[in-house]
């Protein structure tokens, strides 16, 4: 088990039409790149152990959409990862805020319709493959998300956009940490309870 990760992915996708008033902006497929790190949480603890070591970190993602009226758009986020299946599966949870580079104008973008603002919120769900330290810390991921942007109706338009996509990357992890036995875990007392 590490302590700390970082990876990186490319990613391909498609814009899912939510609502028909965003039809005019599906034509393309977008693509992007993301980085993230991470930190393996308290592996010596009882809550740790019984949730199989989740992660904590923050990651950079930038999409682009391919469609001039939408633009490209650069998210900074905080996440967790949950682990499943020997920890070959990852779920990400990840909340943040996006700067969009061409938002709605009247005279200049009105076919922007999706983003009204040039600051959004931003949520990432993903499902990955994780294969670690394959060799000297190097390892692969691989998986599908789904990235969900909106100012929340703060300013008009706000149809909001939802971009499924694929993605595969490496991964790195270092700074090993021995994986507690039972008996030396911090397992909770009884009154703790």
């Amino acid at each position: 088990l590490s302590r700390y990760a970082i990876d990186a992915s490319v990613f391909y996708g498609n814009t899912l039409e939510h609502n028909p008033n965003i039809a005019h902006l599906l034509s393309e497929h977008p693509t992007g790149f993301h980085f993230s790190w991470s930190k393996t949480l308290n592996p010596e603890k009882h809550w740790s152990y019984k949730n199989n070591y989740p992660e904590l970190g923050f990651s950079f993602f930038y999409h682009q959409s391919h469609v001039e009226a939408l633009g490209d758009n650069y998210s900074l986020y905080g996440h967790i990862h949950w682990y499943f299946a020997s920890r070959l599966l990852q779920f990400k949870l990840a909340q943040g805020i996006a700067y969009i580079g061409n938002p709605y104008h009247p005279d200049k973008n009105f076919r922007n319709v999706a983003y009204g603002s040039k600051f959004l919120g931003a949520t990432r769900l993903e499902l990955n493959f994780v294969k670690e330290n394959i060799w000297e810390g190097m390892g692969v991921l691989a998986g599908l998300g789904i990235v969900h942007y909106s100012n929340g109706s703060i300013k008009k338009p706000n149809t909001s956009a939802n971009t499924l996509y694929a993605h595969i990357g490496l991964r790195y992890s270092w700074d090993e940490v021995q994986i507690p036995s039972a008996a030396e875990i911090d397992w909770p007392k009884a009154d703790e309870l």
